[in-house]
């Protein structure tokens, strides 16, 4: 497929996000207890499959953290199509290699309207991956122009190989070798990105 066309195809389901969100009220859900920061593919629109990831902040005003997730879980089981969700405690260690310390609530949404699942992934990270996590947003956002985001699209749609997701942490290392490594040749990016995952 043309880049053009990947590129179109990723707008697409950005907006395919956007409608689902909306729809099931995400914001207002994690809203009451939490401020709400998209970030991943979502935010940089360089969405390939329907994942949608999110950082949070507990507000002042809320409970404890295990209570604000509680009552979100709460809510979200009353959704239709909801097909799993599940949540963890990664606040003194990592849950798993190159994931932040934090607390982990994901969701996956079979949207009645499409058909399609949706993988909602949000974390409350602590203080120091919290501005860790905002200051890499920052930088990705004033690095990325069209040139670039047609690589990364490239690849991470060569990357699925025909199935409905990228895996996991591929998305992270393709943006540090383009972005921050400056990587130019698509064997220099796949090499760095194949010796990441496999450690």
């Amino acid at each position: 497929m043309e880049t053009q066309s990947l590129l179109q195809r990723s707008q697409s389901l950005k907006s395919e996000a956007q409608d689902f969100l909306n729809r099931y009220d995400i914001d207002a859900i994690l809203g009451k207890y939490f401020n709400v920061r998209y970030t991943g593919s979502f935010s940089y629109n360089l969405m390939c499959w329907r994942d949608i990831d999110i950082v949070l902040e507990l507000k002042e005003s809320s409970q404890s953290i295990k209570d604000a997730f509680g009552n979100v879980f709460a809510k979200l089981i009353t959704k239709n199509g909801i097909a799993d969700i599940h949540y963890m405690d990664g606040s003194n260690f990592e849950i798993r290699r190159g994931l932040p310390k934090g607390h982990y609530l994901g969701f996956d949404i079979q949207d009645d309207s499409s058909n399609d699942k949706w993988k909602v992934d949000t974390w409350l990270l602590d203080k120091q991956y919290f501005q860790k996590s905002r200051k890499l947003d920052q930088d990705m956002r004033l690095k990325l122009n069209l040139q670039n985001r047609e690589k990364i699209i490239k690849l991470k749609f060569r990357y699925m190989n025909n199935s409905n997701r990228v895996p996991s942490l591929v998305s992270y290392y393709i943006y540090d070798a383009v972005l921050f490594k400056n990587f130019t040749s698509e064997e220099e990016i796949i090499g760095y990105v194949n010796n990441k995952i496999s450690q």
